[in-house]
């Protein structure tokens, strides 16, 4: 592979596994929503939060989700929490 190609799939996530991808989008929301430089990076921030709870929240709702019906119960409670939250901040 060239070092192209190697520099994209590194940048892309290609070659990680769908759990890594969500621990590194969760990291990189996390890192925004602490550190906003101006208002401009908090809304930027609070969009991508709750765009990343909304994406999360239609995965748990998936028929084809495997999850125990407990832990997707929890999970739905947490993200509509959040939802919510990110709304009112």
């Amino acid at each position: 592979m060239n070092y192209g190609a190697l520099r994209y799939q590194q940048q892309s996530g290609a070659g990680l596994s769908s759990r890594q991808v969500e621990a590194l989008a969760f990291k990189k929301v996390n890192e925004l929503m602490a550190n906003p430089r101006n208002g401009a990076d908090r809304r930027e921030a609070l969009a991508k939060n709750y765009r990343l709870w909304s994406i999360l929240l239609l995965g748990i709702e998936r028929t084809d989700n495997l999850l125990p019906s407990v832990l997707k119960n929890d999970l739905l409670k947490i993200a509509t929490w959040m939802l919510k939250e990110t709304n009112l901040a």
